[in-house]
């Protein structure tokens, strides 16, 4: 049974290998084709002047070229430390020209002229030892360029730096790289999760949970347990096979092990594959007319209020208050339940904030932010307390927002929205040119 089972799992692991290739393969053909279609169309749709009366204005670069050169040139790509190696990729791929192809091949010509033990790194020496020449850079200093402009702050390194091919006005202009997003407005998903509970207890909700659900709390009793009184002997039961196994409820109640309920007599009545569990809920959705009660689907978005005196708080809207005539005006108070929610005044509101949306924070104190993608290269943790951020989600528990720099390298997964000194809701175009907003009006749907 045993070795079956390890087979089992090893054709579950196969066919989920085999599922991610399938899957990668779909979506490189599905960039490839895509690619093709938005070259197509900047070819046939755009109108070029007729430059050095060029044939071709529109070029394709393959990715296999872009990596090569990316090396030759010694650019370093790491794609854990954000999403500014797509711009790095756009200005190799930007100097991959016509010409430059023309000096690669050329420098590829004189060195198969060459004895293959002479050639070291990018330099092809004759059998002098002169150097015949280098692998051609796009221009000089490229490479410390490139480096300088993705840094948060290019422009001071450039005056500490200066390069060959920049003027003090050039200087002057430069600007950091922003990642510009879309923020994200469509209200899709399901206006509550699949399971439906019992709501018959107000803020609390009741489930069936298999056996292998249930612990312990701190005082030895099984945690949320519903109406233990109503049956004590099935409940000390429970109790006492969970205490032999550390509270640990897979272990105490494995699959294919048969728990009977006991009976007064001392025999065994029939057998117990679920019992109820009561929790507290915030928000809920009605299902099943008015009986049952299901957590709430998709958030879409949050509405932001500011209160003189006591700070900022938001209000959750989810895909079940699209449809509803009135938005809710309860905003989320940390650590309470939905009933001590504090109401909102329509007059206090500042802003809705739609996930990739572009927000401007400054704090008492320093924020902590943590690398986001495991095997970045970038520091663990470093500390802002005035940064523009992206909003990702809100958490209703404990009042709090999600947000990402700009290139997504660094993440605060619980932003306390109370305290903060100010919130600010930026636009952000195409080009990263940011703006702030200075007025908006709260919207229905």
């Amino acid at each position: 049974n045993r070795l079956i089972g390890i087979i089992s799992h090893v054709d579950l692991l196969k066919e989920k290998i085999d599922d991610d290739k399938a899957f990668k393969s779909r979506n490189l053909n599905d960039t490839k084709y895509l690619s093709k279609v938005l070259f197509n169309y900047l070819n046939d749709r755009l109108l070029f002047d007729d430059y050095k009366n060029r044939k071709k204005h529109v070029r394709t670069v393959n990715g296999a070229a872009t990596a090569y050169m990316r090396k030759r040139w010694g650019v370093v790509k790491i794609r854990e430390d954000g999403d500014l190696h797509h711009a790095l990729d756009a200005a190799v791929i930007a100097c991959v020209t016509e010409g430059m192809i023309q000096r690669v091949t050329e420098y590829f010509n004189n060195k198969e002229l060459q004895y293959a033990d002479h050639d070291e790194g990018s330099f092809v020496y004759n059998l002098a030892g002169e150097v015949l020449g280098a692998f051609p850079l796009p221009y000089p200093n490229f490479r410390k360029e490139l480096e300088i402009r993705m840094l948060n702050d290019p422009q001071r390194v450039l005056n500490e730096l200066p390069l060959s091919n920049y003027t003090p006005f050039d200087v002057s202009a430069v600007k950091p790289c922003f990642v510009s997003r879309a923020p994200r407005h469509k209200v899709t998903g399901a206006a509550h999760q699949d399971t439906i509970r019992s709501g018959k207890e107000e803020g609390f909700v009741i489930s069936k949970v298999p056996l292998s659900k249930l612990s312990l709390d701190a005082d030895g009793e099984i945690k949320n347990y519903y109406s233990p009184e109503s049956d004590r002997l099935l409940y000390s039961a429970l109790a006492a096979r969970l205490r032999e196994f550390d509270g640990d409820g897979e272990k105490a109640f494995p699959e294919g092990f048969e728990f009977h309920k006991p009976k007064a007599d001392g025999t065994e009545g029939p057998v117990v594959k679920k019992v109820k569990l009561i929790e507290k809920s915030t928000l809920n959705v009605k299902a099943r007319g008015e009986k049952g009660v299901a957590d709430n689907g998709s958030m879409v978005r949050i509405d932001v209020f500011f209160v003189e005196g006591e700070g900022y708080y938001f209000v959750p809207i989810y895909v079940a208050d699209a449809v509803k005539t009135k938005l809710p005006n309860k905003a989320c108070i940390a650590f309470k339940p939905y009933s001590e929610w504090k109401e909102m005044d329509e007059n206090n509101f500042i802003f809705s904030l739609y996930p990739n949306d572009l927000i401007r924070v400054k704090a008492k104190k320093d924020m902590k932010m943590t690398v986001n993608i495991k095997g970045s290269s970038l520091a663990p943790n470093i500390f802002v307390n005035d940064a523009f951020f992206y909003f990702v989600k809100a958490g209703i528990s404990i009042g709090c927002l999600t947000v990402e720099n700009h290139d997504g390298a660094y993440i605060i997964n619980s932003l306390g929205i109370k305290t903060l000194l100010s919130i600010e809701k930026y636009t952000v175009d195409p080009l990263g040119n940011v703006s702030k907003v200075k007025q908006e009006r709260r919207k229905g749907f």
